[in-house]
């Protein structure tokens, strides 16, 4: 009989432009940005990606304002909200997601890789999911549909499409 050993592990992927600005016209707030000092100049590095579309959704780390559970507590940070939104999704994947799938053959640590859109109505859609046995897709499918209806990102004070990544690895043991 195997027996599994399950680990959570959220993480955002995402490509990083580069361009220069002048020092006075750092936003601040900013929390994705990496800023490097050379005299007057600043070089930041922004996490954007390359050229977007108008319909293209937004990467998590890149919205202003992150989707939210309906039970996110109000007058919190940014970060304190993309944190409760990651550790939510953790738990729900946690509690409902079932590692025996039976004998398939697999063993060692096991990746599965989910990207999922959360839309401008807070609904999840065009969920892509790559894993070591179709029966592991098939559950991580079924777990993200558990996920209910989010409040939608903001950007630029308008309702975005949000992008999130969400690998899941654990391991197999005999």
């Amino acid at each position: 009989m195997k027996y599994f050993s399950f680990l959570l592990i959220s993480f955002i992927f995402f490509n990083c432009n580069e361009k220069k600005i002048k020092e006075d016209s750092i936003n601040k707030t900013t929390i994705d940005t990496i800023v490097v000092i050379k005299d007057s100049i600043v070089d930041v590095i922004h996490c954007l990606g390359p050229e977007r579309k108008p319909n293209d959704p937004y990467y998590f780390m890149e919205v202003d304002s992150p989707p939210k559970f309906k039970s996110t507590p109000k007058n919190i940070s940014i970060s304190e909200e993309r944190k409760f939104f990651q550790e939510k999704i953790r738990n729900i994947i946690l509690d409902n997601f079932v590692t025996s799938q039976g004998h398939l053959g697999l063993s060692g640590i096991q990746k599965i890789l989910t990207q999922f859109e959360i839309d401008s109505l807070g609904n999840i859609v065009n969920i892509q999911i790559r894993a070591p046995h179709t029966a592991f897709e098939k559950e991580t499918k079924r777990v993200i549909e558990l996920l209910p209806k989010f409040i939608p990102a903001k950007h630029n004070g308008k309702t975005v499409s949000t992008l999130y990544n969400l690998p899941i690895t654990f391991k197999v043991e005999d």
